[in-house]
């Protein structure tokens, strides 16, 4: 079930991880985080 999803810009998967873990409903449910290709 996808409820939405973000669009981030992050250096690494670090920051990606700290900006996907201050999503609200990381607390309640689950965030996956995904790198994309850059075209």
């Amino acid at each position: 079930q996808l409820g939405g999803y973000y669009l981030i810009e992050a250096k690494d998967l670090d920051e990606a991880l700290s900006i996907a873990a201050r999503v609200p409903s990381a607390r309640t449910g689950s965030i996956e985080v995904r790198p994309l290709l850059k075209l």
